[in-house]
C-alpha cells in the first residue's frame, strides 16, 4: 500500500500543488503496482494489487482521459510529456497541447490589438517601402511569421528536460499563460473547507478569508 499512501500525502499537499500533478501521479500509482502484478513480487497480495488497479482506473476514468488535466500537466515543467507512457495518447495530447497554446497567443493577439490600436503609416513611407526586402508582406504572412514562433516555442517546450523550478516558464511565455491558466484555478473543495472548523484552524486567518459572494456559491 505504500504507492497509494505517498500519492495520497503528494496530493492533499497545500505547498507546491498544482492540478497538473493529478494525472502524473495516478497514471504512476498505476504504473507501480502493474509493475509489482506483472513483476510477480508479491504471491499473497496479487488478487489485492489486480483489484487496486482496476478500481483506480475505473474510479479516476473520466479524469485520466479529461483534457483540461492533461493540459495542465504537460504545462507544469516537471511533467511535461514524460509521464505518458502510450505514444499514441502523447501524440494527441501533444497536438491538444499545441492548439492550447496557439488559441492562447491569438486570444491575447487580439486583446492587445484592441487595447492599442496600430496606426498605420504606410502612405508616410511609401517611398523607401520599396528598399526593404519585406516590402511585399501582407498582414496575414507578417501575423503567420509571429505565429511560427510560437509554435517553435510549443515544440522547443516538451524537449527541455523535466524541472521542478517554475521559474523555467520564464522562457516561454505562452506556455507560462496556459500554465497559470490550468493549474492555478480554486477547487470546488477549497471554499468549502473554510466553511468548516478543522482541528485548532478556528481562529486562523484561513477561516475568515471567504467573501460573502463565494459563501453562497459554495452552499447554495
Amino acid at each position: 500500500m505504500e504507492p497509494l499512501a505517498i500519492v495520497l500525502d503528494l496530493l492533499q499537499g497545500e505547498k507546491n500543488m498544482f492540478f497538473g500533478f493529478l494525472i502524473p501521479s495516478i497514471t504512476e500509482l498505476i504504473y507501480k503496482y502493474e509493475q509489482l502484478f506483472i513483476k510477480n513480487q508479491l504471491k499473497i497480495c496479487l488478487p489485492l494489487v489486480e483489484v487496486i488497479i482496476k478500481s483506480i482506473e475505473k474510479r479516476f476514468e473520466k479524469i485520466l482521459s479529461d483534457q483540461f488535466l492533461t493540459i495542465a500537466a504537460i504545462s507544469h515543467p516537471y511533467f511535461k510529456t514524460v509521464w505518458i507512457k502510450n505514444q499514441v495518447k502523447k501524440d494527441l495530447a501533444i497536438s491538444d497541447f499545441k492548439k492550447t497554446v496557439l488559441d492562447m497567443f491569438n486570444a491575447n493577439r487580439n486583446e492587445s490589438t484592441t487595447d492599442k490600436p496600430v496606426v498605420d503609416n504606410s502612405e508616410d513611407e511609401a517611398e523607401d517601402s520599396s528598399f526593404f526586402s519585406w516590402s511585399n508582406v501582407t498582414i496575414d504572412k507578417l501575423q503567420e511569421t509571429s505565429t511560427i514562433s510560437v509554435e517553435n516555442e510549443v515544440c522547443l517546450y516538451p524537449n527541455r528536460s523535466p524541472t521542478k523550478k517554475l521559474t523555467s516558464l520564464n522562457e516561454f511565455p505562452n506556455v507560462k499563460k496556459v500554465f497559470i491558466k490550468h493549474n492555478t484555478p480554486l477547487p470546488s473543495s477549497g471554499p468549502i473547507e473554510r466553511v468548516f472548523s478543522v482541528s485548532n484552524a478556528i481562529l486562523t486567518k484561513r477561516r475568515g478569508k471567504m467573501e460573502d459572494k463565494t459563501f453562497e456559491k459554495a452552499i447554495f
